[in-house]
């Protein structure tokens, strides 16, 4: 529910317009939504995509490297990792990205050295879960304000000091009602998705279960999906 949907709505056109000039302009319009994926021809439409903005930039292939056309600096760098698990999202993404010649180095620390890097922010690229609730507050201002980008210790690993989200951040433990909060709450969906900051992972709209027949459930999913804590057995009743 609190996911950008669609158009902006009036409301988060209101909060978004004092700081136009500090956003892409796709924050104005149609809600980010992922690249096809999960096919071989979508996969080779995305690269193909993803090539013609690399050389758009100055990046360029030689000698099957990807290189800067001026200085010829390659395209390199590290992806910080913590657990083995973690590993194998790594290396999906570097077996995708030397097709496109760019070199991605894998480094993988112990729980210590993991979040002592973390904390100082000594990372080019890593893997983090944030939780969030349908009632978010102050700790969003943690994870994308502006103070916490230069704070070690913080949770605004991507670095992000945007006025837009910083101001809608800071705004929604103030809000009065429900509506001011999904329209906040939404607006600043659209300006993390349209900054290009991370790269979404694991999103399912399914929560695929197998169970014997004698399990029930309710008829309404919660809103955070699928419970088991309510479920019930329900035994067949004798003949």
């Amino acid at each position: 529910d609190l996911a950008a949907q669609g158009q902006p709505s009036a409301d988060e056109l209101k909060l978004l317009e004092p700081f136009r000039k500090n956003l892409p302009p796709e924050v104005f319009g149609p809600a980010w939504t992922p690249a096809a994926s999960g096919t071989p021809a979508a996969t080779r439409s995305a690269q193909r995509q993803a090539d013609a903005l690399l050389k758009s930039a100055g990046w360029i292939v030689r000698d099957g490297k990807r290189v800067h056309e001026r200085t010829g600096k390659p395209l390199r760098f590290e992806v910080l990792l913590q657990t083995a698990d973690d590993e194998k999202v790594g290396l999906a993404l570097r077996r995708s990205l030397a097709r496109l010649g760019i070199e991605v180095r894998l480094r993988t620390l112990d729980t210590a050295a993991f979040r002592d890097r973390l904390n100082g922010f000594e990372y080019d690229m890593t893997l983090y879960f944030w939780q969030n609730t349908l009632s978010p507050g102050t700790e969003q201002l943690l994870y994308w304000g502006c103070e916490a980008a230069k704070q070690e210790g913080r949770f605004n690993f991507s670095g992000l000091c945007n006025p837009a989200a910083d101001s809608l951040a800071k705004g929604i433990p103030q809000v009065r009602t429900r509506e001011e909060m999904v329209a906040r709450v939404r607006a600043l969906d659209r300006v993390l998705t349209w900054s290009h900051i991370m790269i979404p992972l694991f999103y399912s709209g399914k929560d695929m279960i197998a169970a014997g027949g004698a399990y029930r459930h309710p008829a309404r999913t919660a809103l955070y999906g699928n419970v088991m804590e309510n479920w019930w057995f329900e035994p067949k009743k004798p003949n």
